[in-house]
């Protein structure tokens, strides 16, 4: 994905704008996975089976 970003940013879009960031970035995502036949099922189990977070963690005062 960081190759087709960084390359975009040379080549298409000539200055990077923090407002349009989150689009450039979902452009470089789409374009990367666009032959995944199973993008959709991954990104779905991935949020559905999150890492765990212990119950020591958890209650732990802040630092």
């Amino acid at each position: 994905m960081w190759p087709l970003f960084k390359r975009s940013l040379v080549g298409s879009y000539h200055q990077l704008s923090t407002k349009h960031l989150q689009r450039y970035l979902e452009v470089a995502f789409k374009h990367d996975n666009r032959r995944n036949p199973y993008l959709f099922r991954d990104t779905v189990l991935k949020l559905l089976d999150p890492p765990t977070l212990p119950f020591r963690k958890l209650t732990r005062a802040p630092a």
